[in-house]
């Protein structure tokens, strides 16, 4: 009896040290009430709370109830991850005094280290330094929009047309998520990558990649266990855990290309030739005269695979099973097709694209209810917005999906309304900011602005949409935090042709 009460002493005592060092920590950000109106307490069970997030959904509502109940002005403080200093940003006016501020150009370490075996990139690499902005300044280049009108096109016409063939082949119990993951595996492959895209249309391969992103998220919801997890596993992570494994599988494959266009080539590109060239090339070039090539190349092309393809993939399917679930602007987006094609089977032209006006606003609808849950940064040094300093080293997180269901900010924000973007307005492209902001904004928005207006135009003209669970509305969906705000469990759809 003596020796439990001597030990339950200790767990007490120890759990007080715990509480004091906490509060110490957060003492001149922010204290929570906790038990009995103590921060100690408050901060013991906020570090218990956090210690295992389990998922990425979980972080991102208990991140909207924190700033719900103790946010102040737009701005609130916490800790997440056990003790790491966070701070919640809810507020647009906020987000753009501090969007592109030069000490919030990296992400947290902490968070997106443990990526870096399986990907490394300027994505995922969290310091932006001299290396990050020489891959960013070749991403800018090659992913601007007149190189992606330019380049790309073709392979945009060429992967709708193959989507339409997979929707039609399967009319009674669709599932679009697969199919449409498949088609835009390929066009990264051929479109950035310059090799054959058929392998990513292999099912193994389209299965494992649909349920990669739950790995992914779960390391960004838990990324101290995941980076000790990971490291462990070590040279067996390709065999133990299958997804992986799956990636490597496909990675090889595009690395043998990548080396038979390398030793065919008489030279790297440069300014004058770069036209010529795939964003693979540029890649490999860049790390011609590493020790570890086929490494190197490898990471950064996995984390072009996965951000390319998936991010345009979870976007593009959801906004198929919208104009499915909303058949009168299903009907308003295909009227506008009709207006600007007729009768006439051409293939859409750049003129087409910029007539497509309603689809455009359908599309950024889409986007504020599927785009990122949130965005990471880290303070590489104190930050002073409206009287608060934001210290060195603190977690600062836009909480973009919280702001675009803001209704201060939007009116009926439940609601699927396109004409919502009849009228720009500059505190909500604070809050809607679906390809990010500051100096890590997405390159790719052009080239899935482009990808998405051609496949969505050719998919409209050729099938009309419905669900396969009679009377599901909108209001039915239900979305959740992963790489992007998802459909929990996306309804399968019926096609039908339509009759020229």
């Amino acid at each position: 009896m003596e020796m439990f009460a001597t030990s339950a002493l200790i767990i007490v005592v120890a759990h007080l040290v715990l509480g004091l060092l906490l509060w110490f920590r957060v003492r001149k950000l922010y204290s929570y009430p906790g038990l009995l109106g103590f921060p100690v307490f408050g901060n013991l069970y906020y570090f218990y709370k956090t210690m295992l997030i389990a998922s990425f959904e979980n972080m991102r509502i208990h991140l909207v109830q924190v700033a719900e109940q103790y946010g102040k002005n737009g701005i609130c403080f916490c800790i997440l991850f056990c003790f790491r200093k966070v701070v919640i940003i809810s507020s647009p006016q906020v987000m753009k005094q501090i969007g592109f501020h030069p000490n919030l150009k990296d992400k947290p370490p902490y968070v997106f280290e443990s990526f870096l075996k399986y990907t490394d990139g300027p994505f995922t690499t969290p310091s932006s330094d001299d290396v990050w902005k020489m891959k960013r300044k070749e991403y800018n280049n090659l992913l601007k929009k007149s190189s992606v009108e330019n380049n790309f096109y073709n392979i945009f016409l060429k992967s709708a047309d193959k989507l339409v063939e997979l929707m039609l082949a399967t009319p009674s119990t669709l599932d679009i998520e697969k199919a449409v993951l498949g088609v835009t595996q390929s066009v990264t492959m051929e479109a950035l990558f310059g090799v054959d895209g058929r392998p990513a249309f292999d099912p193994e391969i389209i299965d494992h990649m649909y349920t990669l992103k739950n790995i992914i998220t779960l390391i960004i919801g838990n990324p101290g266990i995941a980076k000790t997890i990971l490291n462990g596993l070590g040279p067996f992570d390709g065999l133990l855990i299958r997804q992986a494994g799956a990636l490597k599988k496909l990675s090889s494959q595009i690395m043998k290309q990548v080396h038979v266009k390398l030793k065919s080539s008489q030279h790297f590109p440069s300014e004058n030739t770069k036209s010529n060239y795939s964003l693979s090339m540029y890649i490999a070039s860049r790390t011609e005269k590493s020790k570890k090539f086929d490494q190197n190349v490898l990471t950064e092309l996995q984390e072009l695979f996965i951000t390319s393809s998936s991010t345009v993939s979870s976007t593009m399917s959801c906004t198929i099973i919208c104009l499915a679930v909303l058949p009168e602007m299903q009907e308003k987006a295909w009227k506008e097709q009709n207006e600007i094609f007729g009768d006439d089977t051409r293939e859409p032209s750049l003129e087409d694209l910029e007539r497509m006006i309603f689809l455009e606003r359908f599309i950024k609808e889409s986007l504020r209810f599927c785009g990122p849950p949130l965005i990471a940064k880290h303070a590489a040094e104190d930050i002073k917005v409206d009287g608060v300093i934001i210290p060195k080293g603190a977690i600062v997180v836009y909480m973009l999906d919280f702001m675009r269901k803001d209704p201060k900010y939007w009116k009926d924000p439940k609601l699927f309304d396109p004409d919502r973007f009849l009228e720009e307005n500059e505190c909500l492209n604070y809050t809607y900011a679906p390809f990010g902001i500051g100096v890590r904004t997405c390159p790719g928005m052009n080239f899935a602005m482009t990808q998405m207006k051609i496949t969505l135009s050719k998919v409209l003209r050729r099938v009309k949409l419905s669900t396969v669970k009679k009377d599901l509305k909108f209001e039915n969906l239900e979305f959740e935090a992963m790489l992007l705000m998802e459909l929990k469990n996306p309804p399968f759809l019926k096609v039908e042709e339509r009759i020229m």
